[in-house]
């Protein structure tokens, strides 16, 4: 039953259905006495298979902004690069958690992330962790992307008139409520199709951001309380990819060691 299981549902899932059953037959052995024996303890659990990220490198990056410069997700993807903040999180960001006051060091603070809840739809709540929790430096150009942001919003809010609730979204539909986590997504799969790569996902430009700033000289620390994870290692084992020149100065290196 369980092999059948696994063919038509994700490892996931069956993983959970294996767990399920696991703890079925343990009550029905110990408590109920209907059974004699656990068989899920004769074989191996299910192994949910690691999803490989598809990252972009830069050329593809600025080939997927240039199709999503001529979206309304123009600036949502702008920052998801800049910052490497999670769907959740830029969903979720409003203007009081946003300084642009001085020009060269722009912040933004994560202190809430858009989530869905089984019958209760999408609503915000904490972020994943208490290191999730965190204030992200951003640069000039991000900066200056935000601010014209803030003034084309307050612009169309004028426009409005009363119609317009302001929520206080960085990110709003047309009448200001927080975007929807799945249009976000599906908004993100068109522009990576158009772009030529439609592999790629709005959580995969969070990899390369992490990529990118250790190829840059940052610091496993350093990126570490930027992603918002709790350990170094985490972000060392999950977020960093090595590109093709990375390999090739390795191999370069390495040549130093055989030269005559």
């Amino acid at each position: 039953m369980l092999k059948n299981t696994e063919k038509k549902r994700s490892a996931a899932t069956a993983l959970h259905v294996f767990t399920t059953l696991k703890i079925a037959l343990n009550c029905a052995v110990k408590i109920e006495e209907l059974i004699t024996q656990n068989v899920t303890l004769q074989v191996a659990s299910p192994k949910p298979k690691k999803s490989q990220p598809n990252v972009p490198n830069e050329k593809e990056l600025k080939e997927i902004i240039a199709v999503a410069d001529q979206t309304s997700l123009k600036n949502v993807v702008r920052l998801a690069a800049a910052t490497g903040m999670k769907r959740g999180e830029l969903v979720a960001l409003r203007w009081d958690n946003v300084d642009l006051d001085d020009m060269d060091q722009g912040r933004v603070r994560v202190v809430d992330a858009a989530v869905r809840v089984r019958g209760k739809g999408q609503t915000i709540g904490d972020p994943k962790s208490e290191e999730s929790k965190r204030m992200i430096p951003i640069d000039a150009n991000t900066t200056v992307m935000l601010r014209t942001h803030l003034a084309q919003q307050n612009e169309y809010m004028l426009s409005l008139g009363e119609v317009y609730k302001n929520q206080n979204f960085v990110f709003a539909n047309l009448i200001s409520n927080m975007l929807d986590l799945d249009h976000v997504s599906q908004g993100f799969k068109r522009i990576t199709v158009k772009a030529g790569h439609p592999k790629a996902r709005l959580h995969d430009l969070r990899h390369y951001n992490a990529s990118r700033l250790t190829a840059k000289g940052a610091t496993f620390i350093s990126v570490k309380e930027r992603l918002g994870h709790a350990s170094a290692a985490f972000t060392m084992n999950t977020y960093l990819h090595g590109t093709e020149n990375d390999q090739r100065a390795a191999a370069e290196a390495m040549s130093e060691m055989f030269a005559t």
